[in-house]
């Protein structure tokens, strides 16, 4: 697998835009996994859950598109930092929300 941080070091755009694409690949199979299972323990609050999950993968396509356009490392940096920002957003806001609910219902510990 490409190192995210010496294609950003090469300023290798191409390379970035790769492993863009598969972090994309990755969040939508995920949230799909993740929707799969909170429809099976019939978590309260799916729908919306769902309707977060596409907002971010509409803020996360938009980054990679701008991402494509870019050359330099500092804004290469900046890109990947956005995705990482994706990420992180998913897991404390959205999934820490139905955390409770898996954890009362003994779904999970």
């Amino acid at each position: 697998m490409v190192d995210t941080k010496s294609a950003i070091e090469e300023g290798n755009n191409n390379k970035c835009v790769i492993l863009l694409t598969s972090l994309l690949k990755e969040a939508r199979e995920h949230f799909s996994r993740e929707d799969a299972y909170l429809f099976k323990t019939k978590y309260p609050d799916l729908e919306n859950h769902k309707t977060y999950h596409q907002e971010l993968l509409i803020k996360a396509d938009t980054t990679k598109q701008i991402c494509e356009g870019i050359e330099t490392e500092h804004d290469l940096k900046e890109c990947f930092d956005g995705m990482a920002n994706f990420l992180i957003d998913d897991i404390l806001r959205g999934d820490i929300k139905f955390k409770s609910y898996l954890e009362y219902n003994g779904y999970i510990e």
